[in-house]
This record gives structure tokens, C-alpha cells and sequence, in this order.
């Protein structure tokens, strides 16, 4: 009887045994499967930051290329502008250069001549280039009628046909008054014109 009980004890003693080493087996199995779980959602939040980078990289990237372009295209302009008024100066140079290298004489012939070319391109009279010619020296229509002997109103006719004819030369349509600034304007663009055909 002894013995009977001492199996029944020792077959108790082996089944819990038996239990605990699976409920050991169990509890490791369930740590595994949590370690898993663990490693996968880390995984998961590395993807998560690893996207978050490359978009804001991305973004980051497009701001500095939106503005890198911008300043380019600025500097392209100021270039731009810088190179239109380095050759206007040099045209203006090579235009003082121009009347400069001629003496007295040479200007006085050259102008002779450009004043003909004047009046042959404008198609206009001797007494209104002389009327004109004093505007540009900067008399009033006062002044003009004064110096050339003849009424105002003798030289505002003479005045607005050359500023119409200055006008047909210069291709503009305006209807308001061309005023003497402009004409001006235009017949320094005419003596261009007339330095380079000479």
C-alpha cells in the first residue's frame, strides 16, 4: 500500500512537473511571440520615421531648388540689365568719342553735311532746322522769333512740322503734343543714325 502511495505520489509529482515545464514552455512561447510583436512595431515606427525623413528631405530639397532657381534667375536678370547698360554707355561713349576726335573745322563740315541729312530725311526747309536747332540749344519760342527775325507764330509753325516729321520718323502714333524733351530724344537718335551710315 505503501508503495501505491508513493506512485501516486510520484505520478502527481511528474504531472506537475510535467505541467509546470508546460506552463514554462507556454510562458516562453507567449515572451517569444511578445518579443515579435515588439521587434515588428519597431520595424514598423522605423519605416515610419524612415518615410517622415525621405519627405521631409524631399520638401526640404524642392524649397532649396524653388530658390536656388529664383536667385538664378535674378542674377540672369541683373546680368541682363547690367550688360544693356554697359553697351549703352560704351554707345555713348563711342558717340562723345566721335564728335570729339574731329577738330573745328571737321565738326563744322560734319555738321554741314548732317544738317543736310537732316533736312533730306525729314524732309523740312533750312529756316525750320534753324528754328529747331535753337530749341536744341535750348531757346524759347520767344527767344527763336527773336534771333531769326520772325513771329511766334512763324516759328511754332516751323517747330510743329518738324516735330510732326520727327514723329513720322520715329514711327509714333501718338496724338498728344511731342514735347521738346522727346524731340530732342529723337533727333539724338537721328545723329546715330547719320554716324552710322557716315
Amino acid at each position: 500500500m505503501r508503495i501505491k502511495e508513493n506512485k501516486i505520489v510520484a505520478l502527481a509529482k511528474s504531472r506537475q512537473f510535467d505541467q509546470v515545464v508546460n506552463e514554462k514552455k507556454i510562458l516562453a512561447l507567449e515572451v517569444s511571440n511578445g518579443k515579435v510583436k515588439i521587434q515588428n512595431q519597431e520595424q514598423r515606427l522605423k519605416s515610419l520615421w524612415l518615410a517622415i525623413g525621405l519627405l521631409m528631405t524631399a520638401m526640404l530639397c524642392g524649397i532649396l531648388y524653388y530658390f536656388f532657381r529664383k536667385q538664378k534667375t535674378e542674377k540672369q536678370q541683373a546680368q541682363s540689365n547690367y550688360e544693356i547698360e554697359v553697351k549703352r554707355t560704351k554707345q555713348l561713349q563711342a558717340t562723345v568719342h566721335h564728335l570729339e576726335s574731329y577738330k573745328e573745322e571737321d565738326v563744322r563740315l560734319k555738321n554741314e553735311v548732317f544738317h543736310e541729312y537732316v533736312k533730306r530725311t525729314l524732309n523740312i526747309t533750312q529756316e525750320q532746322l534753324e528754328a529747331y536747332l535753337l530749341v536744341i540749344a535750348g531757346k524759347t519760342n520767344q527767344q527763336i522769333a527773336t534771333t531769326l527775325f520772325i513771329s511766334r507764330e512763324a516759328v511754332k509753325k516751323r517747330l510743329g512740322i518738324v516735330y510732326e516729321t520727327l514723329k513720322m520718323y520715329s514711327n509714333t502714333t501718338q496724338n498728344a503734343k511731342m514735347s521738346r524733351t522727346q524731340s530732342i530724344v529723337l533727333f539724338q537718335q537721328l545723329y546715330l543714325d547719320f554716324i552710322v551710315i557716315s
